[in-house]
């Protein structure tokens, strides 16, 4: 066992700092990952507005239809393959969040679970906070929800 695992050399608050400090880092990383997955997402979601707007309606100007009317044929078709691009792109991206952000979240868990178990073997350890939730046991998964859940949404 390592020395964080077990405590020994380190005093309780220092224990719990380097405990504390690596469940916010996690955190900070599944933050990230969501932010950049909700960017991207409304990346391609408006493009994807912008393109089946473009294929459904009269948005290129007359004189450009006009120029190319032997190649409107083939500017719908390059249209509609980038409604697929942005399709593919929108799946995998949210494949990698979801296992990303699902990583972070074990990581998370798996410190809080190593904690309880130092605060179950020594005493002194029992006055110090869970690492995550408050103090309430069901806090911290409650509040996971949303970001493990959003980018499977976004597969659907």
């Amino acid at each position: 066992m390592r020395i964080c695992e077990t405590g020994r050399g380190m005093s309780q608050f220092e224990l719990y700092y380097v405990y504390r400090s690596y469940v916010e880092h996690e955190d900070n990383l599944i933050n990230n990952r969501v932010s950049w997955f909700i960017q991207l997402h409304s990346f391609l979601i408006a493009t994807y507005g912008i393109v089946v707007t473009a294929t459904a309606s009269s948005f290129m100007p007359e004189s450009l239809v006009s120029k190319f009317s032997g190649n409107v044929f083939f500017i719908q078709i390059f249209l509609c393959l980038m409604l697929v691009v942005f399709t593919a792109i929108g799946v995998i991206s949210s494949r990698f969040a979801q296992k990303s952000i699902k990583a972070a979240e074990t990581a998370i868990n798996n410190l809080s679970e190593n904690w309880e178990k130092l605060r179950k073997n020594r005493p002194e350890f029992d006055k110090l906070p869970r690492l995550t939730g408050g103090g309430s046991k069901t806090a911290g998964q409650d509040g996971m929800h949303f970001h493990i859940k959003m980018p499977g949404t976004m597969l659907w």
